[in-house]
């Protein structure tokens, strides 16, 4: 838009405002790979039922549907829990986003063993996802509540405007588009929950 054109401007004209952006950019870029991570696994894991489970239409459509409700469900369940934990004992915006960043991992590793058929678990039957989708939507929760808070916690005191429009941009370009062209590429190349789990762990290190 024009406004956030006109915000980059006012950034990148003033040097004080580029040297912010310096020490902000690792928290931005924390922000783009958590983004980038949850919307990479949420089309990972409904191409994973797609492709591995043998349903016809109808049966897809309901199985993705009651997934998808598990999801929403327990990313408020978790938030709310987490509000409470957090008023009890005190925790940091920052420590609560990388509790998410931990659990993440942990899913990740679970989803790798998807790769090996020999093995009785890893993603073999449809009831093992709704325990896997409910604890990443823990991660989904921590990343979308606690990741703005912190960030604007971050900000110089008089530059909020300027770096709220960099935030939205990169969470965004995170939480949109990239997560999903990854995807199709991971897939079109190998076709392996195997291999985007892989990629996803690494990808979490990162954070």
């Amino acid at each position: 838009s024009l406004f956030s054109i006109h915000k980059y401007w006012q950034i990148l004209a003033r040097w004080q405002e580029r040297h912010l952006i310096v020490e902000t950019g690792k928290g931005l870029l924390l922000l783009f790979l958590s983004f980038f991570c949850t919307n990479t696994f949420t089309f990972t894991w409904k191409i994973y039922v797609n492709t591995e489970f043998h349903y016809d239409e109808n049966e897809r459509f309901h199985v993705l549907l009651l997934l998808s409700i598990v999801v929403q469900l327990s990313s408020i369940i978790w938030l709310r829990c987490a509000r409470q934990c957090q008023l009890y004992f005190g925790i940091q915006h920052i420590d609560m986003f990388m509790s998410g960043a931990i659990i993440f991992q942990l899913v990740t590793v679970y989803g790798i063993f998807a790769g090996f058929p020999q093995l009785p678990f890893g993603l073999k039957i449809i009831e093992e996802l709704i325990p896997y989708l409910s604890l990443q939507s823990f991660s989904k929760s921590m990343f979308e509540a606690y990741g703005r808070t912190w960030y604007m916690s971050i900000i110089p005191a008089g530059y909020d405007a300027q770096f709220f429009t960099l935030y939205q941009n990169v969470v965004g370009i995170g939480h949109s588009w990239v997560g999903s062209l990854w995807v199709d590429f991971i897939f079109q190349e190998n076709g392996s929950a195997f291999v985007m789990n892989i990629i996803l762990f690494l990808f979490v290190m990162l954070i």
